[in-house]
């Protein structure tokens, strides 16, 4: 029996967790969301992270707002909470953001 080099890249199984690097460039909802994930488990902890200079704002449905990131507080963790989209705008012009997760096992 071959075994596997245990120090080459892991290429088989499932992604437990997941990485978002993208710019909030309206002020108003888009249409489709801006991030999507299909990571699925039992629940999923996560950031939002504003790394830009404005104000970020956040929908878990793309209708309402469900919350606000300034520059000043940087970013939010949402522990064991189940997501599979989320639609961001900005207050004051154009904003980065990072979502980073992984499922809770």
């Amino acid at each position: 029996m071959v075994f596997p080099d245990p120090d080459n890249k892991i290429t088989y199984g499932k992604r437990f967790n997941f990485f978002f690097d993208g710019t909030a460039a309206g002020a108003a909802f888009p249409i489709k969301a801006d991030f999507l994930t299909k990571v699925r488990g039992p629940s999923v902890s996560f950031y939002i992270r504003n790394t830009g200079g404005n104000t970020l704002e956040y929908s878990f449905n793309g209708n309402h707002l469900d919350g606000r990131i300034t520059a000043a507080q940087a970013e939010r963790f949402f522990p064991n909470r189940s997501i599979s989209k989320i639609w961001f705008r900005n207050v004051g012009g154009s904003t980065t953001v990072e979502v980073e997760g992984w499922v809770v096992a």
